[in-house]
C-alpha cells in the first residue's frame, strides 16, 4: 500500500472521512468547472473559426485537465475501495458525496458533448480546406496548360535550304 492509500483507510471513519471526501470531491468539482468554462469558451472561438484563440484555450484546458490528473491520482484508493467508503460514511453524508458525484457526472457530460461537436465542426472545416486546396491546385494546372508561354512554342522545323 502507498502512503496516499494508507492515507485513506487508516483511521478515517465517519465525519472525518466524509470531510475529506467532499472536499476532494469539491477541489474535483472547482476543476471541472473551469474546464466546462473553457469547453464553453472553446465553443465560442472554433465557430468565430478563431485558430490563435482556439490554441490558446486549448492550452489552458491542458493545464486543467493535467491537476485532475494529478488529483485522480490522489483519490484512486477511494475509487478502489469506494463501496466501502461508502458505508463508512454516516448516512447523512452519503447523499452529499453522491450530490457531488452527480455534478461532476453531469459537467463531464456536458464538456463531453460539446467537444464532440467543436470536433465534427472542425473536421467539417478541414475537409471543405482540403477541397479548396484541391480545387485551387486543378484551376492552376488548367491555367498553366492555357498559359502564353505554354501557347507559344519554338519552331519544330526549319526551313534551311532557302
Amino acid at each position: 500500500m502507498t502512503e496516499r492509500e494508507t492515507e485513506w483507510d487508516t483511521g478515517l471513519e465517519g465525519e472525518r472521512l466524509a470531510s475529506r471526501i467532499v472536499q476532494a470531491l469539491d477541489r474535483q468539482l472547482a476543476l471541472f468547472r473551469r474546464l466546462d468554462s473553457l469547453s464553453r469558451r472553446q465553443r465560442e472561438v472554433v465557430s468565430a473559426g478563431d485558430t490563435d484563440q482556439l490554441l490558446g484555450v486549448l492550452g489552458e484546458r491542458q493545464e486543467v485537465i493535467e491537476q485532475l490528473e494529478r488529483l485522480g491520482e490522489q483519490l484512486r484508493p477511494i475509487r478502489r475501495g469506494w463501496d466501502s467508503m461508502l458505508e463508512r460514511l454516516p448516512v447523512g453524508r452519503r447523499a452529499e458525496v453522491r450530490d457531488r458525484l452527480d455534478a461532476l457526472a453531469d459537467l463531464a457530460a456536458g464538456i463531453a458533448a460539446r467537444d464532440e461537436g467543436d470536433r465534427r465542426v472542425l473536421e467539417e472545416r478541414r475537409g471543405a480546406i482540403a477541397g479548396e486546396v484541391n480545387t485551387l491546385g486543378r484551376a492552376r494546372g488548367a491555367a498553366g496548360a492555357y498559359s502564353a508561354s505554354d501557347a507559344v512554342s519554338s519552331p519544330r522545323f526549319q526551313d534551311v535550304e532557302g
